[in-house]
């Protein structure tokens, strides 16, 4: 809704920084450079805070529903970036 301030709207918080402060696995974080709803700098700022094992995919011409779908090998990066890091954790 353009004609409403979106922090009006949303009462939810996702405090993904805190949620991360005490976890130290496995962490893969996705961002679009077009996402009107969580913008890419959000995205980027939780990946470079993180201090444990990670792997960012960015899809600079995604958006916030392009996220839900991403390129087929997308799948397969994931599953090398676990496969290969589990075992440590």
């Amino acid at each position: 809704m353009p004609f409403l301030p979106g922090r009006l709207m949303l009462v939810d918080k996702f405090p993904s920084e805190d949620y991360l402060h005490n976890y130290h696995g496995l962490v893969g974080i996705m961002v679009d450079g077009r996402n009107n709803v969580v913008p890419e700098k959000f995205g980027l700022r939780l990946y470079d805070g993180y201090s444990g094992p990670k792997r960012l995919w960015n899809f600079p011409n995604g958006n916030h529903i392009s996220i839900t779908k991403p390129p087929a090998k997308f799948w397969g990066e994931v599953m090398d970036f676990w496969q290969v890091n589990h075992r440590t954790y």
